[in-house]
């Protein structure tokens, strides 16, 4: 249409109103315009006239690329706000905590923006976008008082778990779990890979955490748990208030209430005279099962 007012000397408007056949145009000045479309060959789209007023379609009409068009495509898409937005928000949901609001445009999540920022001005850099997000102070914000913790999957916690107890997560017992519990490795439903969110934390799930966190505890390359050598913390640091295994578990600190848990199970078993790896095998299976290391 800018080439056609071009060619006639005339405004887009004018040009508009000849292809609708509207009135306020002198004969002249129409048929101007007429020559010109006839001349460049213009073609009004039916598919852009129909996105006239509120739309959410992008309003772009592209030529016929061949192979190449999906490129120009996907430009197009990153030409939008919204999507260094989106990809930002998948980021911090996955891995920093659950953004508490999900309206991307007028009011998204402090971090999200951050990251989106830096997606666009790094030329969508997703090493320099996660760089960004592990950095920043807004990264451990998560909060039980707003809700927003992440909450560790069957699948994460054995991963998580079986890091801690330094073993391999490739044994029969643990993927038999996982998949009673519908998760198997390397399985996922969709590319979205599994579900999040509280479902996870429940009474109901508590013994299955329970039943995997005892399970890593006791593979180590073959052996029974009482054939293996001692890789956690010392008992005594939960009773000096449990700094140790909380910085072994990737935690900051117990919560009052889980400490108080982990040293009552140590006055009930320290009496029935059971040794310093049963112990700690009991301690690191308390601790995966607890709220504290529940949620990230």
């Amino acid at each position: 249409m800018d080439d056609v007012a071009k060619a006639a000397g005339v405004s887009k408007g004018s040009v508009s109103k000849v292809i609708r056949n509207a009135y306020g145009l002198s004969p002249a000045m129409r048929k101007r315009v007429e020559t010109a479309i006839t001349e460049l060959g213009y073609r009004p789209s039916i598919a852009a006239r129909a996105m006239r007023g509120s739309s959410f379609s992008i309003g772009m009409e592209i030529p016929n690329l061949g192979a190449e068009e999906y490129k120009l495509l996907i430009d197009i898409i990153l030409l939008k706000p919204a999507t260094s937005r989106f990809i930002a928000y998948k980021l911090v949901q996955q891995f920093a905590y659950q953004p508490t609001s999900r309206d991307m445009i007028n009011d998204p999540d402090p971090l999200v923006s951050e990251v989106a920022a830096v997606l666009r001005n790094s030329g969508w850099s997703i090493k320099e976008a996660v760089k960004t997000m592990l950095n920043s102070d807004r990264f451990r914000s998560a909060s039980p008082a707003l809700g927003n913790q992440l909450v560790r999957s069957p699948i994460e916690l054995v991963a998580h778990a079986c890091k801690a107890a330094g073993v391999a997560a490739n044994n029969p017992t643990l993927y038999n779990t996982l998949a009673r519990a519908g998760q198997q490795p390397f399985r996922p439903p969709n590319v979205g890979g599994w579900p999040v969110g509280k479902a996870w934390v429940s009474p109901t799930t508590v013994m299955a955490r329970y039943d995997l966190a005892v399970q890593a505890a006791g593979i180590h390359a073959g052996k029974p748990p009482e054939a293996q050598p001692l890789m956690f913390p010392a008992v005594a640091d939960i009773d000096t208030g449990g700094a140790a295994w909380a910085e072994y578990m990737g935690l900051a600190a117990f919560s009052a209430t889980t400490l108080s848990a982990l040293r009552a199970y140590l006055v009930a078993r320290r009496r029935t005279g059971v040794t310093e790896f049963e112990l700690q095998t009991g301690l690191f299976a308390l601790i995966c099962t607890s709220p504290d290391w529940q949620v990230m």
